[in-house]
């Protein structure tokens, strides 16, 4: 979810919608809470440049560009059935690009799979073991637990970079430490404006390195920026406080949009679409 909600900054500040923060008040006017409009900037027609993840992202939240306005709650149990369709867009895109020789989240999940068919059949064994035995069954269902956990957890770390793969990777992290450890020297070689701040935004917020990034423009970035209204208090405008604002528009879109009614069993996301951890914000064709 870090990297779709990354993703909705991304496509704010290229001009697609405008992220609109608002007081909203219950129980007339006792309660208040924070609501967040989504408005759509750019229509259907000038969504050509999108890549397929986010085309599916700014679609599923503006109805296919029929809705122009759209209050963030009311995804609530209705957009995760557009997680899946995000989810697999963003592995095949890095198939495409020939980084991992299999698909990562079909590798995790046969392991997965064979982890529980494994433990079920040594509890099975087991079972039928202590009753011919006279042993408590205790001990076995114990291995069984930790057989299946071992295979599960092996799993996990099974899928495997391609040396292209290993390349991207090892960009991305220098990337993140660039991002992180913003010195003098390293912000001489890139230009120092409010735009590259924005620019390199959104894919800090999927590295979860926002705070760092935003540390080194304190006295750069110090207007509001055009793609965010409302929460600024008191007319006055300080970066650190504007990225905790999207640091809690992010945290709020992610519980909405992963939310599923009880009846649906889930969202069927699972945690494949977060394990890249960067693998959103797709500004600037990065990863």
């Amino acid at each position: 979810m870090r990297d779709i909600t990354a993703t909705i900054v991304d496509l704010a500040v290229r001009g697609f919608l405008l992220i609109e923060e608002k007081e909203k008040s219950q129980l007339m006017g006792l309660v208040s809470n924070k609501e967040y409009i989504f408005h759509l900037k750019k229509g259907p027609s000038e969504w050509t440049g999108l890549k397929p993840h986010e085309l599916i992202l700014i679609a599923g939240i503006f109805a296919n560009g029929l809705t122009g306005d759209v209050e963030l709650s009311s995804l609530q149990n209705q957009f995760y059935t557009k997680l899946p369709s995000i989810t697999n867009s963003i592995f095949d895109a890095l198939m495409q690009r020939g980084y991992f020789t299999h698909r990562p989240d079909y590798v995790r999940g046969a392991y997965v799979g064979v982890g529980i068919i494994m433990g079920a059949v040594l509890f099975a064994t087991g079972i039928s073991l202590s009753q011919r035995m006279g042993m408590a069954p205790t001990p076995f269902l114990v291995a069984a637990i930790l057989s299946g956990a071992i295979i599960v957890g092996f799993g996990w770390f099974m899928p495997a970079r391609t040396a292209e793969g290993a390349k991207a990777l090892a960009k991305v992290l220098g990337f993140e430490d660039f991002l992180t450890h913003v010195e003098a020297d390293r912000m001489d070689r890139i230009a120092q404006t409010p735009e590259t701040f924005e620019k390199f935004l959104p894919f800090a917020m999927a590295l979860g390195v926002e705070k760092k990034w935003v540390g080194a423009f304190q006295n750069i970035y110090s207007q509001p920026p055009s793609w965010y209204q409302g929460g600024f208090h008191g007319g006055v405008f300080y970066p650190i406080l504007f990225v905790n604002s999207l640091d809690n528009m992010t945290a709020r879109a992610g519980s909405v949009m992963s939310s599923a009614p009880r009846s649906s069993g889930g969202s069927g996301f699972g945690g494949g679409g977060s394990s890249g951890g960067g693998f959103g914000g797709g500004g600037g064709g990065g990863f």
